[in-house]
């Protein structure tokens, strides 16, 4: 049996952290489960590097990819249900869209469709898990117009610019999404500088639903591999 690699211990920690915060959100503790998941965030963006400087097992791809189903898919759906509907009409629209976006991650799961490292095949997933954690922080449940625009761009065989990965020592990426979800783990969420940057999330993430596909085609010079 192989040993685990120090990526699939990160991997697997921040996996546990991913699960540790869906019964917390079912409980009603949401501040709480929030941190928690972006602790397990962090360690997301540690495996990742550690991966590239220390190498990972055969299987570690198919292991990362399978706890950011979690992380990215499951957590932030079952607190967009527990928290976010204001009145039937609102529980129904998120429960569609939650299934639709399950389903959606796990056929992107089974079928990876792009090879590339140069972009996604559609809108990535941590996308969404963005838009609700920035609204739950914001204190404003997100637009389901916004909501099922986003599953259509995942649903879709559009590609999505993603920055090309590095190796060696760690990227200034790296470092400031460490510093990012370190902030939003450990920071109080009733103040208007972490509101502010929520909000800033969210206009980053529409935005990017917009130019992504231009940015792709850029980079690919108008052809897909």
């Amino acid at each position: 049996m192989e040993r685990p690699t120090p990526a699939d211990v990160a991997t697997v920690a921040g996996g546990f952290l991913s699960a540790l915060s869906i019964p917390l959100f079912i409980l009603g503790y949401y501040d709480l489960g929030v941190r928690v998941l972006f602790a397990g965030y962090g360690f997301d963006v540690v495996d990742g590097w550690l991966a590239r400087r220390y190498g990972s097992r055969e299987d570690g791809f198919f292991l990362d990819r399978a706890y950011d189903r979690l992380s990215q898919v499951v957590a932030p759906g079952v607190l967009l249900l527990a928290w976010a509907p204001q009145d039937r009409l609102s529980a129904i629209l998120y429960s569609f869209y939650f299934a639709g976006f399950a389903a959606v991650a796990y056929y992107r799961l089974v079928r990876r469709g792009v090879r590339s490292l140069a972009y996604f095949n559609g809108l990535p997933l941590f996308a969404h898990a963005a838009v609700i954690l920035a609204a739950y922080i914001s204190g404003w449940p997100p637009s389901p117009l916004l909501l099922y625009t986003m599953l259509a761009a995942s649903s879709l065989p559009i590609p999505y610019y993603r920055r090309r990965a590095g190796s060696g020592n760690p990227s200034p990426a790296t470092l400031g999404r460490l510093a990012l979800v370190a902030l939003l783990a450990l920071a109080p969420y009733d103040n208007m500088l972490v509101e502010t940057l929520a909000y800033a999330v969210i206009a980053a993430i529409i935005a990017y639903l917009a130019l992504g596909p231009v940015l792709a085609w850029r980079e690919l010079g108008g052809r897909t591999t």
